[in-house]
């Protein structure tokens, strides 16, 4: 199975801060002492994930394939390669990010014909990965989303 992984590397670092978000505040976050917040949490679901596919319990023995990009977006929360769960890279992570860069990402993703998407964010981050299917067809539309909080606000129904 091809999935695609989308990591918001900004998303929830105002949180402790008393920010309401963190959109346009990752700088300001990071120097009042902001730890990464959603990438931490990817890589433990992608942990437990793993688990699963090793395990007894994965009787149709399936296989993942996570596509993405290295970096923050995508590479760096990811478990080491065991048999049954791969990353393959898809591009890289700019050095600053924006919503401009998820948008992109959901882009290349969908190009490579993921069968679902995993991210980690918060609501800002669905919101831009919504836009990005929205604006790649119907096709793009059908993907499923699955979200792994990581934001301040979590209020959207992908984290229910």
């Amino acid at each position: 199975m091809r999935i695609g992984l989308v990591v918001n590397p900004d998303a929830g670092l105002g949180g402790r801060l008393g920010f309401k978000g963190s959109d346009g505040r990752a700088a300001e976050a990071r120097a009042a002492g902001a730890e990464d917040r959603a990438g931490p949490r990817m890589k433990q679901a992608l942990e437990a994930l793993s688990v699963l596919l090793e395990g007894s319990l994965n009787r149709n023995e399936t296989e993942i394939l996570l596509l993405g990009w290295d970096g923050r977006m995508g590479s760096s929360w990811v478990p080491p390669s065991t048999t049954r769960m791969k990353f393959e890279s898809i591009g890289t992570t700019p050095k600053a990010t924006s919503d401009e860069d998820t948008l992109a990402l959901v882009k290349d993703l969908v190009n490579a014909k993921v069968e679902a998407i995993v991210y980690a964010g918060g609501d800002g981050t669905t919101r831009d990965i919504v836009k990005a299917l929205e604006h790649l067809g119907d096709d793009a539309q059908e993907i499923p989303l699955v979200g792994v909080p990581g934001g301040v606000k979590m209020h959207s129904g992908c984290f229910a």
